[in-house]
């Protein structure tokens, strides 16, 4: 049987390069995350895919999302970048801020 989730995907441009975000949930709350940055199979790719498969691992739990959030947030690398008046300290970060919206 095949299961469809709804979900949202947002494509944000970081310092370093457009960090994809996809966001599905199953009754009004979110249950997993994909996560994409660079090359497929690059160092970068296979850790953001190791957080998002963690994540899940965590909402599975039914960890709260804000205790998965305060641990992202204020994550910082060398390429924080300003967007709509917001500084995003890394991708990390930028994860912390759109599971909160």
């Amino acid at each position: 049987m095949t299961k469809e989730l709804p979900g949202i995907t947002k494509k944000i441009k970081l310092g370093c390069g457009e960090f994809g975000i996809t966001m599905n949930s199953e009754n009004g709350e979110l249950v997993e995350t994909f996560l994409r940055l660079g090359k497929s199979g690059s160092c970068t790719s296979c850790l953001l895919e190791g957080i998002s498969r963690l994540i899940g691992l965590c909402l599975r739990a039914s960890m709260p999302i804000e205790d998965i959030t305060n641990e992202l947030t204020g994550a910082a690398c060398g390429n924080g970048v300003w967007i709509d008046g917001d500084y995003l300290k890394s991708c990390l970060d930028c994860l912390g801020k759109e599971l909160t919206k």
